[in-house]
């Protein structure tokens, strides 16, 4: 499905003034939890929220910019944007996508602003990977992902609250130098492995509710709720299947000696360091946590970690030649309360020079 596409560069907003970071102490404060709890369930000492007089167009140009110098390009390099932001009114991603578009001076191609959750980045790979099948050689189309949960959260919220945080990467496709992607796929299912779990018959819920933000402001608004144990319990059988099942897809490649490593969807850290140290030796994979100073950004968290990933995993991280599968899992925008989504990919792993 690739058309021969490449990814060129990944960036995100590593230490941009636009976030501010919240520490274990003050979620404490806001959940009623103790400091040592909130470390011992995250694994993060800190996470980023937007700070306050910062909107979502913000960040998204402040991210398309920064990708904009690393390949140094501008609009005339570029057709279309595929850009993914998990909002709740109907609407809200594709206007951002279209202002995004303006601000950058985008008038070519088709210009496309998805709400799909944690598996938004795989969603909007496999979109603009059927997009760019025309691509002209030298063209960009880039790859924006835009994410506020702190804003649509209860800040008191014990399951959300210390887990959410705000985020923006973005890289581009291209038939040119990079790495290569292999596949990109997305699902839907309603046949969950887990079940719903706990004594709540929903695995996440989207609900008009009296909530303060992280600020102090209260007011009535919509807001995510999760079903924690539903949540987790579901999303890492569905990143362990989608794993496997993307690795079936590639076993041609890693037969010839290639290293595997996996940057999965990032809901938690302890889930992805279980995965790493039980599921990653049965099958020959790598998995790559991130987390600390960037949470559960939803969609942002692939890239960001690809982002990240030299300076994560040093001179033990992917070389050229080596894949990088990325599968996701988690909230299924349709119906919460019932289903999830899923996505996988892959990469052949190729820096540009």
């Amino acid at each position: 499905m690739n058309h021969h596409l490449s990814f060129t560069d990944f960036v995100d907003l590593a230490g941009s003034d636009s976030f501010e970071l919240v520490d274990n102490a003050r979620i404490a404060a806001l959940t009623g939890l103790e400091e040592a709890r909130v470390l011992k369930s995250t694994q993060i000492k800190e996470r980023p929220i937007l700070r306050k007089g910062k909107e979502n167009i913000d960040i998204a140009t402040e991210v398309t910019d920064k990708l904009f110098d690393r390949l140094g390009i501008d609009a005339h390099n570029v057709e279309g944007l595929t850009l993914s932001h998990t909002a709740l009114s109907i609407g809200e991603s594709q206007h951002l996508a279209e202002e995004l578009a303006k601000r950058m001076g985008i008038t070519r191609g088709k210009v496309l602003g998805i709400s799909y959750g944690c598996t938004g980045f795989v969603k909007i790979v496999e979109l603009a990977a059927e997009q760019s099948r025309e691509l002209p050689k030298g063209t960009h189309h880039p790859l924006v992902t835009v994410e506020t949960p702190d804003r649509h959260i209860d800040a008191h919220d014990r399951f959300a609250s210390p887990i959410f945080a705000a985020g923006a990467a973005a890289t581009s496709l291209w038939k040119g130098e990079g790495h290569a992607l292999l596949h990109a796929v997305n699902r839907d299912t309603q046949d969950l492995p887990k079940g719903l779990g706990g004594k709540v018959d929903y695995v996440f819920r989207i609900e008009k509710a009296d909530a303060e933000d992280y600020f102090g402001q209260r007011s009535n608004k919509n807001i995510f709720r999760m079903n924690g144990d539903a949540a987790y319990q579901n999303g890492q059988a569905l990143i362990e299947e989608a794993t496997h099942t993307s690795l079936s897809k590639v076993l041609e490649l890693k037969d010839q000696g290639r290293k595997v490593f996996a940057v999965p969807h990032q809901p938690n850290a302890r889930m992805i360091r279980a995965l790493d140290q039980v599921v990653g030796p049965e099958m020959g994979v790598q998995f790559v946590e991130g987390m600390e100073g960037m949470g559960n950004s939803i969609s942002c968290t692939i890239p960001s970690v690809l982002a990240r990933i030299k300076e994560l995993l040093g001179d033990d991280g992917p070389r050229a030649g080596d894949i990088v599968l990325f599968p996701a899992a988690g909230i299924c925008m349709l119906h919460p309360e019932t289903h999830m989504s899923q996505g996988e990919g892959a990469i052949l792993w190729n820096p540009r020079k």
